[in-house]
């Protein structure tokens, strides 16, 4: 799939992308360099998992995962980030983990600011929510799935996850509430930068669809401007999607696509995005790779 090019979404996805073997293999121990020293965890059992408290340069962190020691690398994962920005450091809340048809949201706190992380295991989640950390200490923006019956929505497919900043938010989405994670860290990351808030709304049915071979996604961010992702399942659209949203974010070119704009002729996918005054057309196997061909295209412009 398409990575992000954006500035702090690259980074934000590269601190993702080093625990991915974590999604096929919860049990393994992320190999990290280590920016400050950690005391030996306690560690709390929870349905699936466990936190790890450890004490690092001079405060206290938490960390959750599927394993203790996966809990006691995501601890020291808070741990590094605390001592590389002076910040406060982010424990698991009290009542915390959540777990969820699918998987976990686990909530951190710090000071009176919030993050969560969502993910299928507690390891995945752990994960997402350092990354969400990581954001905040980058821009001063605290995301967090929403508590409201909103903030997790299980579709056709997949998971839709609302993030929210006080009034600001994304969604992110996906096959699973990991890629849904992963998806709502890249909506912040350019939400944090540009000040948009790339929100999927489900109340309008148009906004997701699938068809034959697979779904086309709607991501409003302004004043009824929207982008559009078309993938082969619901984690390939999100990401597209996530890359038009880019495009809007370096030059502010929009490109948008419409059911009636996906075809199958001789077996090959063709979809037509409309950028601005331009149409770029796309083609493939699939849906994945007639988006991905249109999205390629679409950044030459």
């Amino acid at each position: 799939m398409a990575r992000m090019h954006y500035s702090l979404a690259i980074a934000l996805f590269s601190l993702q992308s080093a625990h991915a073997q974590q999604s096929e293999a919860p049990n393994a121990v992320p190999v990290q360099v280590s920016a400050v020293t950690c005391g030996n965890p306690t560690h709390t059992a929870f349905p699936g998992g466990y936190s790890a408290r450890r004490y690092c340069g001079g405060k206290y962190v938490e960390g959750v995962g599927s394993t203790q020691p996966v809990a006691t690398a995501n601890a020291q994962g808070f741990g590094d980030l605390s001592a590389q920005t002076g910040g406060e450091s982010w424990v698991v809340s009290q009542d915390g983990v959540k777990l969820l048809a699918g998987g976990y949201k686990i909530y951190f706190t710090s000071g009176g600011k919030r993050i969560s992380g969502v993910g299928t295991t507690a390891t995945t989640a752990g994960v997402n929510g350092l990354a969400f950390g990581q954001l905040e200490a980058t821009t001063g923006d605290s995301y967090m799935a929403s508590t409201y019956t909103d903030g997790v929505v299980q579709v056709a497919g997949g998971y839709v996850v609302k993030f929210v900043d006080g009034s600001a938010g994304v969604t992110g989405a996906g096959n699973t509430l990991t890629d849904a994670g992963e998806n709502g860290v890249g909506f912040a990351a350019l939400a944090s930068e540009s000040g948009r808030n790339y929100n999927l709304s489900l109340s309008d049915s148009a906004n997701l669809q699938s068809f034959s071979g697979g779904y086309l996604m709607q991501v409003g961010y302004s004043l009824g401007s929207k982008v559009s992702g078309v993938g082969s399942n619901l984690s390939d659209a999100a990401d597209i999607a996530l890359g038009f949203a880019e495009l809007v974010e370096q030059g502010g070119r929009r490109c948008t696509l419409q059911m009636s704009d996906i075809s199958i002729v001789l077996g090959a996918f063709n979809v037509s995005y409309r950028c601005s005054s331009r149409i770029v057309q796309g083609t493939g196997a699939t849906a994945t790779d007639a988006g991905l061909d249109a999205l390629t295209k679409a950044q030459a412009l």
